[in-house]
């Protein structure tokens, strides 16, 4: 039942990051663009929290994720957990890479308070937020013992995968739909790497 679960929900993830890739081809801004950002800008946006927003967005950068999994790959003894996390980042920045050069979505100009290269969609700290954290998630819910520990972590692991997501909006350097995007198509590709992980039993 469980396993069935996790394929139907995966199939669900693929068909909405489908039908979104389907919807931006037809039109530049989509409806959820213009209600994200309203509701971004209406709920969120303050002088006052700026400067914590742009902490939040660079927890979801490569360069950050590459250190967390430096740092996990020197200090953990078992080096797989480290190599695992390693390859897992390496993995979802290629794919983010491929299908950006892809869709080729310029990013939105109007409302930016950073300025950032590339194209949009999806967005890649979005992406590479929910499968790298999200692994880290895996790895909790796998080895930590403290359950009280572990419930605190992984609630606190998720709410930051959902800030790194809104930051990009609130920064004005995603549509709506990029971050959506980023976090479908990321957790298709977390599922399948767990799986992989588990399948070859490459986690003692």
């Amino acid at each position: 039942m469980k396993t069935f679960k996790i394929k139907a929900t995966f199939l669900l993830t693929i068909m909405a990051f489908i039908f979104l890739s389907a919807m931006i081809n037809f039109k530049d801004e989509l409806f959820i663009d213009e209600f994200g950002y309203a509701l971004v800008s209406k709920i969120f946006i303050r002088d006052e929290l700026t400067t914590l927003i742009k902490y939040l967005t660079n927890l979801g950068s490569g360069k950050t994720m590459f250190l967390i999994a430096l740092g996990i790959l020197l200090v953990n003894r078992d080096k797989s957990i480290g190599v695992c996390a390693s390859a897992n980042l390496l993995i979802v920045n290629n794919f983010n890479f491929w299908f950006k050069q892809f869709f080729a979505r310029p990013r939105p100009i109007d409302n930016r308070i950073i300025d950032e290269m590339g194209y949009s969609f999806p967005s890649g700290h979005a992406m590479t937020s929910i499968v790298f954290y999200g692994f880290l998630i895996y790895l909790i819910y796998k080895y930590c013992q403290n359950e009280k520990l572990k419930h605190y972590l992984i609630i606190g692991l998720v709410l930051l995968i959902f800030l790194i997501g809104l930051s990009r909006v609130y920064l004005g350097v995603h549509y709506t739909s990029d971050v959506l995007a980023g976090f479908l198509l990321g957790y298709a590709i977390l599922v399948i790497f767990i799986n992989f992980l588990e399948k070859y039993r490459l986690l003692s």
